[in-house]
């Protein structure tokens, strides 16, 4: 630590503007801004490069993840402290203190708790090297395997799955990729159940949750239904109460549990669109990757707010030119559809399921028809293995990744190298051959309530009676 403090300002303009105006060059509090940083995946890199001594934190930050406090905290050369600027709606303090931040102040900041920041930073500090001498301290990850993953360059991103064709295997593909990333990966990754024509995610997982995504909009109503679009903010540990976990890194949000419940105030109009937003943006930070099964309609405020915050749509289908046809036709009428927000047609690729080179069409020529470009294909099956799975509940990916046939089943290779696309590590652990450690042992014993342990044993079971 050098004999003035260095602060890294990792926060929106706005919110950085009064840190440096309450500590200007030369003051006689010792504490100098370093820098300030506008990217979330920026902040290890300049808080090292600037040799800071405490990062202030916003988890409002474009591209904020809260990882990067433990990862300043283990630094091999000494430990940097992270204090929290967090807005004074939802949990955010908590949230990063959990992570390990040494503290918080609410914004906007004003002269006094400027002031609370500058008698916060000797703490902080202190801190975070005595956590560094703790037995609790947890080493950095090997630099090789660091530096493995880094070069793979993989990012945070929000996944919506959808067709404008029922059948096709949406919710298949959701489940199955959101558990490639959260369970055999072991990222922290979210499935939400959009899907506001009745979706099935916690059948095809096996879970009996307790609340659903009706649960969350309707508290979220009950909270911000007044107040101005700004103001409405989900919080992190507010959303955490409404997922279940299954294994691993994977929590799920089930979806609506009757059709009639899409109607209602707090999932349509103008109140739906806000709890989408808010919903998709605390996600967003929360979690590495949030995978979404939506339903058809792209006029539903929900699958709307959707498609339109989402970084990538996976487009399912199947070689069936009515199919083929209908996301043809679906892609023309939302570009028109959405003209006021605009579209970004880039984000919306095809994914081919259950594809058949022998149904008569190319993948190419299913590609130029549609007019998008193909983001991958999936095999179609033989053996009934994936309605097995479906009926079990229990995930075709993780099923089949613990098996003798695992490198020879073409099923499983064409999920992988779905999931590898958007987590390139996922191709290493594939070829090594094995789950993570707390990838097999989590996924058939849920930490939290609501999962049911092993795949179910019958119908009764499977539809929610009691054995």
């Amino acid at each position: 630590m050098t004999e003035r403090i260095r602060l890294l300002v990792a926060a929106p303009f706005a919110e950085a503007q009064p840190v440096i105006a309450a500590f200007r060059p030369q003051n006689a509090l010792g504490i100098d801004v370093a820098t300030i940083c506008q990217h979330g995946p920026s902040v290890q890199a300049d808080a090292l490069e600037h040799g800071a001594d405490v990062v202030l934190l916003s988890p409002l930050l474009p591209g904020y993840d809260g990882e990067v406090i433990s990862r300043l905290a283990r630094n091999p050369e000494r430990p940097i402290a992270v204090i929290g600027l967090v807005p004074p709606s939802g949990d955010w303090g908590l949230t990063m203190g959990r992570a390990g931040a040494q503290g918080y102040v609410e914004t906007p900041l004003d002269a006094a708790r400027a002031q609370q920041i500058a008698g916060l930073i000797p703490r902080a500090i202190k801190e975070a090297y005595a956590g560094r001498a703790s037995g609790a301290y947890i080493p950095q990850l090997d630099p090789r395997v660091a530096a493995a993953i880094t070069a793979q360059g993989y990012q945070r991103q929000t996944v919506a799955v959808w067709s404008p064709k029922g059948g096709v295997g949406k919710t298949t593909v959701a489940v199955n990729l959101a558990v490639l990333l959260g369970v055999v990966a072991n990222r922290p990754t979210l499935i939400v159940d959009g899907n506001m024509v009745g979706g099935h995610v916690a059948h095809f997982l096996n879970l009996r949750p307790q609340r659903t995504l009706h649960h969350l909009a309707t508290l979220f109503q009950a909270e911000f239904g007044d107040r101005e679009p700004d103001a409405a903010q989900l919080g992190p540990s507010t959303l955490r109460e409404h997922t279940t976990h299954f294994g691993g890194n994977l929590d799920a949000l089930a979806g609506i549990l009757r059709q009639e419940q899409a109607s209602e105030a707090a999932l349509r109009g103008r109140q739906g669109a806000r709890f989408v937003k808010a919903l998709l943006e605390t996600a967003g930070r929360m979690y590495e990757f949030v995978v979404i099964d939506l339903g058809s309609s792209f006029n539903n405020v929900i699958h709307r707010g959707v498609l339109l915050y989402s970084h990538l749509v996976l487009t399912v289908a199947d070689t069936d030119r009515t199919t083929l046809s209908d996301v043809r036709n679906s892609i023309q009428a939302m570009v028109t559809a959405f003209q006021e927000e605009g579209v970004d047609l880039d984000r919306f690729q095809i994914l081919l399921n259950r594809f058949d080179p022998g149904a008569g069409f190319s993948r190419g020529e299913i590609a130029r028809y549609v007019g998008l470009t193909e983001y991958g294909c999936i095999d179609r099956e033989v053996n009934g293995a994936m309605i097995r799975a479906v009926n079990t509940g229990y995930p075709f990916v993780l099923e089949t990744f613990a098996s003798r046939e695992r490198k020879r089943d073409p099923i499983l290779r064409s999920y992988v190298a779905v999931g590898t696309t958007i987590f390139p590590p996922l191709a290493t652990i594939y070829d090594n051959g094995r789950l993570p450690r707390r990838a097999r042992t989590g996924a058939r014993g849920g930490r939290r309530r609501g999962m049911v342990s092993g795949p179910s044993r019958g119908l009764g079971q499977l539809l929610g009676r009691q054995p």
